[in-house]
């Protein structure tokens, strides 16, 4: 089984440190970065989910971000909704954060927190 990733940011704040911020939100269950070849680089995901399930769905969401891209830019944000839960998809670099959240979340909060963590995480996969 493959371990998140644990690169520093310039800052010295590893990759999975900027993850595990996102889940101190009220209504966030995990988050996830897929490159943008469909690959799972980072995640921070309750152990029911499995990094299995991660790497299924990898591919499928990052073609679902390439279906929406317009004019050669990537989305800036797309929220799936369904039952009680939202699946939130926003670019990071040339990455895609996504995060896991249930219906209750306080939206401008996680919007906040998603470009936080997406310019952090953009940083930190630009040096690669």
């Amino acid at each position: 089984m493959r371990s998140p990733i644990t690169r520093e940011l310039p800052d010295g704040e590893a990759g999975a440190g900027v993850l595990a911020a996102l889940g101190d939100l009220d209504g966030i269950w995990g988050s996830f970065v897929l490159s943008g070849r469909g690959d799972l680089l980072l995640w921070d995901v309750p152990q029911e989910i499995g990094e299995e399930a991660l790497d299924g769905v990898a591919p499928r969401l990052t073609r679902l971000c390439q279906a929406l891209a317009r004019d050669g830019r990537d989305v800036e944000l797309c929220m799936l909704r369904f039952a009680q839960h939202r699946l939130c998809l926003r670019a990071a670099g040339s990455c895609t954060l996504a995060v896991l959240t249930t219906a209750a979340v306080n939206v401008p909060a996680l919007k906040m927190a998603m470009t936080v963590a997406s310019r952090r995480l953009g940083q930190m996969l630009m040096e690669e």
